[in-house]
């Protein structure tokens, strides 16, 4: 009888597996990614030549994330006007990596799975933690799987090379699908949001994201 009060509800101790199995799944492919890359590249080029095979994916993977955009957009209502403003500075942040900042076409995939690694974790710690903690603990996620991608980059494998740029680009693409995640959510940095004073709403709701998307 204890045991049947104490032991978490079976739906939930279901949900607690598939989540934290897809976030464990998703960090390992992603560090299986870096192993794989160059063999991925040479039979994409071999297949479609060199050229063809950048365009590809150069084109590819923006047209990916607008696509992922667009059905957010259309599938949920955001919860304030200034959701789609943040929003708005997610997706030029996002431009930005996969289109100018990326120097090689595989780059620009790398950089759209980050986007992803904060939401996965996200939904993990969801279960068990508050809004705010799970939102840190998404960031912590980030940071560290973003710091292990290059350190096992940098010393494990042969012919590839881990740097403090690649770890900080890792981290802002991170928190770029963070800061999307919290747009579109109801709780979190909103509702604290409700209770600054007017001037300060303004700012954070309007002007930041402007000067961000901006910038």
């Amino acid at each position: 009888m204890t045991g049947e009060t104490t032991s978490p509800h079976p739906a939930l101790r279901r949900a607690r597996i598939f989540r934290w199995s897809v976030a464990a799944i998703y960090t390992v492919l992603l560090y299986t990614l870096a192993w794989f890359v160059n063999p991925m590249w040479r039979t994409l080029t071999r297949a479609l030549g060199t050229e063809a095979g950048g365009d590809f994916v150069n084109r590819a993977v923006p047209l990916l994330g607008l696509t992922m955009l667009v059905v957010l957009l259309l599938r949920r209502r955001l919860p304030t006007w200034f959701s789609y403003l943040w929003l708005l500075a997610v997706a030029a942040g996002f431009t930005y990596v996969l289109t100018l900042h990326a120097d090689f076409p595989v780059e620009r995939v790398h950089l759209l799975q980050y986007g992803l690694v904060a939401l996965v974790y996200y939904r993990a710690l969801r279960l068990d933690r508050s809004e705010r903690s799970a939102h840190l603990g998404a960031a912590l996620a980030v940071f560290l799987v973003g710091l292990t991608d290059e350190l096992i980059q940098g010393y494990l494998i042969p012919g590839r090379s881990g740097t403090l740029e690649d770890m900080i680009i890792n981290w802002f693409s991170g928190a770029l699908g963070l800061a999307g995640l919290i747009a579109v959510q109801r709780g979190g940095f909103w509702d604290l949001h409700a209770r600054l004073r007017p001037s300060l709403r303004t700012l954070t709701g309007l002007v930041a994201p402007l000067l961000l998307s901006a910038f």
